[in-house]
């Protein structure tokens, strides 16, 4: 425990890095090759559903749905409480019984679906009991995409640089979801928020395209 006294197995010392240069110059090596990058490419092709939620759910609802602020801020953080702990409790049992290929598959396959059903069928909303399934179906898959993506994360990880190899790959579908985000009011202006539904089921399925030529194991547990 971090009060207790002890000291570093030799594994740890052995592996231990004393520069800046062996740790920037591993990551590069463990980090650019074509499987790695395919699956961050999958990865980030899945974040468009986090960019609905970050930048267009909430205009969305105001617009076209007739919410105040107040009732998206209050509905967005119980469906993200929510849709976080359904997460927390379903990454784990779905990659030991199903295998993390099989588990990335099926959240990829739901992105798909959540934004077919919503952009099919969004022009014609006569209130807002669609829109808040999909918001909470979908916020839950994106964290469920991103539990399943650590998991291979720290698969891909060289143990003689895993720290910072294993926090490089996490930024990156941070950087897509953001960059999304900024660029989704061109995706609305050219063709309304049911454009919008219709791009992250085709980023999605791009993604999945991607996930098969990554070569994903199909791991049974999150080790």
């Amino acid at each position: 425990l971090p009060w207790t006294t002890g000291r570093a197995s030799r594994e740890c010392i052995e592996r231990q890095q004393g520069a800046m240069w062996p740790i920037i110059t591993g990551v590069a090596r463990a980090t650019f090759k074509r499987l790695t990058i395919l699956f961050l490419v999958a990865v980030g092709l899945a974040m468009g559903t986090g960019a609905f939620i970050d930048a267009v759910a909430s205009t969305l609802s105001v617009q076209q749905l007739g919410w105040a602020s107040e009732e998206y801020s209050s509905f967005a953080s119980a469906a993200s409480l929510g849709g976080s702990l359904g997460a927390v409790l379903c990454a784990a049992p779905a990659v030991k019984a199903f295998g993390l290929r099989n588990a990335l598959f099926g959240a990829f396959s739901l992105h798909i679906t959540l934004g077919l059903i919503g952009g099919l069928t969004s022009p014609y909303w006569e209130n807002d009991l669609i829109f808040m399934g999909l918001f909470c179906v979908q916020f839950m898959t994106h964290m469920l995409t991103l539990t399943f993506a650590c998991v291979w994360f720290m698969h891909l990880s060289d143990p003689k640089v895993a720290a910072s190899q294993f926090a490089l790959l996490n930024a990156a579908p941070t950087l897509m979801r953001s960059f999304y985000s900024g660029n989704s009011g061109f995706v609305i202006e050219w063709g309304g928020y049911q454009a919008v539904y219709l791009a992250i089921s085709a980023l999605a399925a791009l993604g999945l395209v991607a996930v098969v030529l990554a070569k994903v194991e199909n791991k049974r547990s999150a080790e």
